[in-house]
C-alpha cells in the first residue's frame, strides 16, 4: 500500500493511491480544512502542529466527494477501520450499510413499498465494509479482507454498529449540519438510564455505568466543548441547556453520553479503557445520528450559515474513536 508517514509521530499517515491523509489513531481520513483542529484533539500543540500543518500542505489530499472507493474485491485500505455491513443483493441494487435495521429501511424504501419485510438473506448478505470519512461524509465501500464477513460480527444480529453515521455525502465529522437546541420540537421521549443497557458492550451494560458517563458530561465534559457568539449564555449552555433537552430527547442524550466517553477516551493512558470508552461512544453515537437525521428530514433543523453551532462542534469533537 502506497503510504508515507507525516511528522515524527506514527499519527498521520499519507495514502497516495487514493490521495487521502489517514489518522492512525482515530482509523480514518481527515479532510485538509480540519487537520489543525483534529491535531489539537490529540494534544499536539501550536509548534508541532505547524509543522505537520506545513508538511501536509505539500501534499495533493482530494476533498470527500473526489476521492475514488476502491472495488469490491480490492484488499482492505491500510489503516483504515474495518466494518461488519451488508449489500444489498437484489438487481441493480448494491447498497451498503453497517446495521441490519437500516438495511431493512432501505428495503422498504426502495424496493419494497408497503409489503412486510421479508427475512434479511433473501435480499442482503454480510459484507466487510469501509469509510475513509465520518460524520456525514460516511460513504461506505466493499472490501475483501482475508476472513470473510458474516452476520455474527453484528452480535446479536440487531443494530450495534459503530458507524459514525449512514448518510452517504454532504460534509465530514469535523464539519456538520447547522442544529440549534431551540429548533428541536419532537415530542419529548423522557430518558430512563435502563433503556440504554442494550447499547454497551458485555460486561459494562450497569447503570451505575451509564450515571458514571452522565456525571462525566455535567462536571468535566461540558466545561471542555466549544461556544459560540449567538449562544446567549455560553456558561450554562452544555451543563444546563444541553443536559435539559438531553433529559427529554434520548437521541440527544446519547450525543450527550458519546461525548463524555470520548472524553474519558482521550484523559486516559492505560490502552485497554481507552479502546473500552472509544467502543462505548461509538455505540452511543450509533443511536445519536439517526434522531439528528430525523430533525432534519422533518424541518426542525436547519444548516447553519455562519458555521458551526456549539452542539455540532461538541458531537463532532468526539469522534476521534470509532463521531
Amino acid at each position: 500500500m502506497p503510504t508515507t508517514k507525516v511528522g515524527d509521530r506514527d499519527l498521520l499517515e499519507y495514502n497516495s493511491k487514493h490521495n487521502v491523509l489517514i489518522c492512525r489513531e482515530c482509523q480514518y481520513a481527515i479532510q485538509k480544512n480540519a487537520l489543525e483542529s483534529h491535531l489539537l484533539r490529540h494534544k499536539i500543540y501550536r509548534s508541532e502542529r505547524q509543522r505537520l500543518i506545513a508538511s501536509v500542505s505539500q501534499l495533493t489530499i482530494l476533498e470527500p466527494d473526489d476521492v475514488l472507493s476502491p472495488t469490491a474485491d480490492s484488499p482492505p485500505v491500510e489503516g483504515i477501520s474495518i466494518l461488519a455491513g451488508y449489500r444489498c443483493t437484489l438487481p441493480d441494487c448494491q447498497h451498503l450499510t453497517v446495521s441490519e435495521k437500516r438495511m431493512k429501511r432501505h428495503w422498504s424504501e426502495t424496493h419494497g413499498s408497503d409489503k412486510t419485510i421479508p427475512k434479511l438473506s433473501t435480499f442482503a448478505v454480510a459484507v466487510s465494509l469501509q469509510t475513509f470519512f465520518r460524520g456525514t461524509k460516511v460513504k461506505y465501500f466493499e472490501v475483501t479482507p482475508l476472513t470473510s464477513p458474516s452476520a455474527e460480527s453484528h452480535e446479536d444480529g440487531t443494530d450495534k454498529d459503530v458507524s459514525m453515521s449512514d448518510h452517504d455525502g454532504s460534509q465530514d465529522g469535523d464539519e456538520a449540519t447547522g442544529l440549534h437546541l431551540a429548533e428541536i420540537t419532537t415530542p419529548p421521549t423522557p430518558v430512563s438510564v435502563p433503556m440504554f443497557e442494550s447499547r454497551m458492550p458485555d460486561g459494562l451494560g450497569s447503570d451505575m455505568e451509564i450515571l458514571r458517563y452522565f456525571h462525566h458530561f455535567t462536571t468535566a465534559t461540558c466545561l471542555t466543548l466549544p461556544s459560540m457568539e449567538d449562544v446567549d449564555v455560553v456558561d450554562t449552555y452544555w451543563q444546563v441547556d444541553v443536559v435539559a433537552q438531553a433529559l427529554s430527547h434520548r437521541w440527544l442524550m446519547y450525543g450527550v453520553l458519546a461525548l463524555a466517553a470520548s472524553h474519558l477516551s482521550c484523559l486516559t493512558d492505560d490502552a485497554a479503557a481507552k479502546q473500552t470508552h472509544r467502543q462505548i461512544a461509538a455505540h452511543f453515537l450509533y443511536d445519536f445520528y439517526p434522531g439528528l437525521e430525523s430533525e432534519v428530514e422533518l424541518g426542525k433543523a436547519s444548516a447553519s450559515e455562519t458555521g458551526n453551532t456549539p452542539l455540532e462542534m461538541g458531537i463532532t469533537w468526539s469522534l476521534p474513536m470509532g463521531n
